[in-house]
C-alpha cells in the first residue's frame, strides 16, 4: 500500500481489502488538518447556530456579537450546550440551520443580538463580521436556503449582494445610473 506524501493518505485500489478503515483513516487525517469542526468547552448555554467568540480570559466559548467586545466570532455551535459542556463548533463548510439565507448573499454576525446571525448588510457597521454565505443545498429554493457555508476568515464585500459581487452608482442631476458585475 502507497502512501502520498503531503498528508500521509494511504492509497485505495479497488483491489482494497478492508477500505473502510482505511477511509475512516483518511478522514480523520484530513479533519486534524483542516479542522472543520473542533471541540469547544462553553462558558454558557448556546444553541445550534449560535456563532461563538473564545473569552480570553475564562479560556471558555461565549456567544459572539458585532460589538467590538464579543468578538470575532470563530466559528457556529454545530449542537445545543450549557456553561462547562464540551460541544463541536463547525469552522468552515456547509452547515445547515433553521435560519432562512439567501443563496449566495452574504450572512453577517449581528450587532445586536448575542450569537445570531442577520442576511442584513452589516459592512457599513461599526465592527461589521461576514460568517459565510447562503449556500445551495439539494432542494433549495432559487431563492432561498437554510444553508450556510461557514467561513469566519472570509472578507465579505462591501454592499448587499451575492458574495464576490460590487455595485457601484453614480449620479447627477439629471440621469442615474448603475453598474453590477460578477464574480
Amino acid at each position: 500500500m502507497a502512501v502520498t506524501e503531503k498528508y500521509d493518505f494511504e492509497t485505495i485500489a479497488y483491489s482494497t481489502s478492508g477500505w473502510n478503515g482505511l477511509l475512516t483513516t483518511v478522514i480523520e487525517k484530513i479533519e486534524l488538518f483542516m479542522q472543520t469542526r473542533v471541540l469547544v468547552t462553553l462558558g454558557e448555554t448556546v444553541v445550534a447556530g449560535d456563532a461563538l467568540f473564545l473569552d480570553t480570559v475564562t479560556k471558555r466559548w461565549l456567544k459572539a456579537q458585532a460589538n467590538g467586545v464579543l468578538q470575532p466570532a470563530r466559528g457556529l455551535a454545530i449542537e445545543n450546550g450549557d456553561a462547562g459542556d464540551e460541544i463541536r463548533m463547525q469552522r468552515v463548510g456547509p452547515l445547515t440551520l433553521a435560519q432562512t439565507f439567501k443563496i449566495g448573499f452574504n450572512v453577517w454576525l449581528s450587532p445586536t443580538i448575542p450569537g445570531k446571525l442577520t442576511i442584513d448588510d452589516q459592512s457599513g457597521a461599526a465592527y461589521p463580521q461576514c460568517m459565510g454565505y447562503g449556500y445551495e443545498s439539494d432542494g433549495a429554493a432559487l431563492d432561498s436556503t437554510h444553508t450556510i457555508f461557514v467561513n469566519v476568515e472570509h472578507q465579505c464585500e462591501a454592499g448587499y449582494g451575492p458574495a464576490g459581487t460590487t455595485t457601484t452608482s453614480t449620479s447627477s442631476s439629471s440621469s442615474t445610473s448603475s453598474s453590477t458585475t460578477g464574480p
